[in-house]
């Protein structure tokens, strides 16, 4: 007899997770559980720009921030892809 399998992973949100919406302020630690991100995830975050705020040894986002920086993210992403691809470097050429 086999299990069923379990989805409910600390690193991926469950099904009926909670969107990140602009008018909150979240925890840290939400960003793990509600958007699925591990600590190297976080990190770079941080690295790349999220704003954090500090508080009595405590960190938290705004919701808003979280929306702008995937925002951002996701632009970055999308104009590398049109520079490479406008300079032949659309990762399918020949060498």
């Amino acid at each position: 007899m086999t299990r069923p399998r379990n989805t409910a992973s600390p690193h991926r949100p469950g099904p009926n997770g909670e969107p990140i919406r602009a008018d909150e302020l979240l925890p840290w630690s939400a960003l793990h559980s509600r958007l699925g991100w591990g600590s190297r995830a976080l990190a770079e975050a941080k690295a790349r720009g999220l704003r954090v705020l500090r508080f009595a040894k405590r960190q938290y986002v705004k919701g808003a921030d979280v929306i702008s920086f995937l925002e951002s993210v996701q632009g970055e992403a999308q104009c590398e892809q049109q520079t490479g691809d406008q300079t032949g470097q659309g990762g399918g050429g020949d060498e």
